[in-house]
C-alpha cells in the first residue's frame, strides 16, 4: 500500500463502503505484537491526493512589512465611542 491511496473505510462512490485497510481474515487471529508494522498506527483520517489544477508547492508569502497606506491609519483610527 502506497501513501497515496486512501486507509479505513473508503466510498465508493455510490454509497457502498469499502473496508480496504483493515486487514483481512489473517490479521484477525493474530496479536499487535504478531502483525508486520504494528508499531505504527493507522490513520484515521481518508488520505486524498491534491485535487487536480492545484499548485503543488505553493509559495509562502513575503516576510517583508508592507508599507502603511491611508486606510491602514484610518482603520487604526476608527474606534467605537465607548473605547475612549
Amino acid at each position: 500500500m502506497t501513501a497515496d491511496e486512501p486507509t479505513g473505510d473508503v466510498s465508493t462512490g455510490d454509497g457502498h463502503v469499502s473496508d480496504r485497510g483493515r486487514g483481512g481474515d489473517a490479521d484477525r487471529g493474530q496479536s499487535a505484537d504478531e502483525r508486520p508494522g504494528a508499531a505504527s498506527r493507522r490513520r484515521r483520517r481518508v488520505t486524498r491526493p491534491a485535487p487536480a489544477g492545484s499548485d503543488p508547492e505553493p509559495a509562502d508569502p513575503p516576510l517583508e512589512r508592507r508599507s502603511e497606506s491611508e486606510n491602514d491609519a484610518r482603520l487604526r483610527a476608527d474606534r467605537p465611542p465607548h473605547w475612549g
